[in-house]
């Protein structure tokens, strides 16, 4: 696995992407923002193409980390989804609970942070959900946390429920876990997970 900063982008091209890249969000409904930003943009780019995407009429999952989430939180994204450590790092705190909320108050609309053994746990506007998978697994994990983004988008592409959006994220990513190749997964246990999870769903308080 390489794991490298992509190329220096210069102004024209960055210009002909967003513009390239407003006309593909007019014709979607949900948008993924995934990844590091390459040298030569800044820290703000990601809430520019999410406030594109909003103005196209899409919804946006935000998978980003450090400075490039943090400059993307003004342009309040629909989803970020930080792993833990990622939380810890922006915020200074382990607690995802009191994470999520410094995160909501920066923008971001829901936050799903990734703990892989330990599960999902998701802050949205008015409630809170954690979802962990019915076993623990070892395998390759690379590629678990694309397949969670993966569903996160099909879900509020399909306009389902959040515990029914849940369900399926976990049960992909741990079944992504179990597959040896990165980007396939094991279809027997996504199947399997998907009927043998529970959500624990509780109403976010009332601070008004």
């Amino acid at each position: 696995m390489f794991n490298e900063r992509g190329p220096h982008i210069d102004p024209r091209s960055w210009n002909a992407f967003t513009r390239r890249f407003a006309e593909l969000a007019g014709e979607a409904k949900v948008v993924v923002l995934a990844g590091s930003l390459p040298p030569g943009l800044a820290d703000d780019t990601y809430a520019s193409l999410v406030t594109a995407a909003r103005e196209a009429g899409a919804a946006t999952v935000l998978d980003t980390s450090g400075d490039a989430l943090l400059g993307a939180l003004a342009a309040r994204p629909d989803v970020i989804k930080p792993n833990a450590a990622e939380v810890l790092e922006v915020t200074g705190s382990s607690d995802l609970i009191d994470a999520s909320a410094e995160l909501q108050a920066r923008g971001a609309r829901t936050v799903v942070t990734s703990g892989g053994p330990k599960g999902l746990h998701v802050v949205t506007e008015d409630t809170r959900h954690h979802v962990v998978p019915p076993v623990r697994l070892r395998g390759n994990p690379t590629g678990a946390g694309d397949a969670c983004v993966a569903a996160l988008a099909a879900g509020l592409l399909d306009g389902r429920p959040w515990p029914d959006i849940l369900y399926d994220a976990v049960a992909l990513s741990a079944a992504a876990v179990a597959a040896p190749l990165a980007g396939d997964f094991r279809r027997d246990l996504y199947d399997q997970f998907r009927t043998t999870m529970s959500v624990e769903t509780s109403h976010a308080p009332d601070t008004h």
